[in-house]
């Protein structure tokens, strides 16, 4: 059994294809903010767990990877698709990787490379996820008292690497219906979207320096760029990804 999690604000919202996920419980919460109807989410699940946004669509395969790779990682994140980019459909969402930058380290949105490879990454992104229980379990909750929208899932991921446990990226597919603007349709039309983002951008950059994830990473507890499914770091565009 699969419980799927949608953080929803119309009940009647649901997402597109999930005959394809098999037996499961479907779970909806409506409450606001975001993240405290997430979190609540995760409170009421009882199995592994298909954390799914309102606007995205399952298809056939979509989620076919997971119990190849299910040994050998702790959450699993699927590349989102988006129909209504310049060229028609377009890679809308797929997470992030840390890299080096001249303050640290900072997120940089994966290259077409590690969207079509099996891989280890701090940020897989949450709208179409694949949770094991023990994750669940374990506590890993969505922060709630940013003041913005975006980026709570970035720490969430980076919050399973401090505990333990392990997130990948796989090159399966579901789509996001999305706006033109490049997020998701439930929250993109916000009226306080663009100003909510640049909230959580700083919320998030205070919340890594808080747990120290630069210090983490240079640990080798969390990728730098992305990492094989066994571990192994890779090497892309010439940005050294670790030893």
């Amino acid at each position: 059994m699969l419980d799927v999690l949608v953080a929803t604000i119309e009940h009647e919202r649901r997402p597109g294809g999930l005959q394809y996920a098999g037996e499961h419980r479907y779970i909806y919460n409506t409450i606001a903010p975001w993240a405290a109807a997430a979190n609540s989410l995760l409170d009421a699940a009882e199995n592994d767990a298909l954390f799914i946004d309102d606007d995205v669509e399952l298809l056939p395969g979509s989620l076919d990877l997971i119990e190849r790779y299910y040994d050998q990682a702790d959450l699993f994140g699927i590349n989102l698709i988006a129909p209504n980019g310049p060229q028609g459909w377009y890679t809308q969402s797929a997470g992030h990787m840390l890299i080096p930058t001249d303050d640290g380290i900072g997120l940089q949105p994966f290259n077409t490379f590690a969207t079509s490879v099996p891989c280890l990454v701090a940020h897989a992104g949450t709208s179409c996820m694949f949770i094991k229980r023990k994750v669940i379990e374990a506590g890993i909750r969505f922060p709630t008292d940013w003041t913005g929208v975006h980026h709570e899932d970035a720490a969430f991921c980076l919050a399973a690497w401090c505990a333990g446990f392990r997130v990948a990226r796989l090159p399966s597919v579901a789509i996001h219906y999305t706006h033109p603007i490049g997020a998701g349709v439930t929250k993109a039309t916000r009226p306080d979207f663009h100003s909510g983002r640049e909230k959580n951008e700083a919320h998030l950059a205070a919340w890594m320096s808080e747990h120290h994830i630069a210090e983490r990473v240079e640990d080798g507890a969390i990728p730098l760029g992305i990492w094989r499914m066994d571990g192994t770091p890779w090497k892309l565009e010439g940005i050294h990804v670790g030893d």
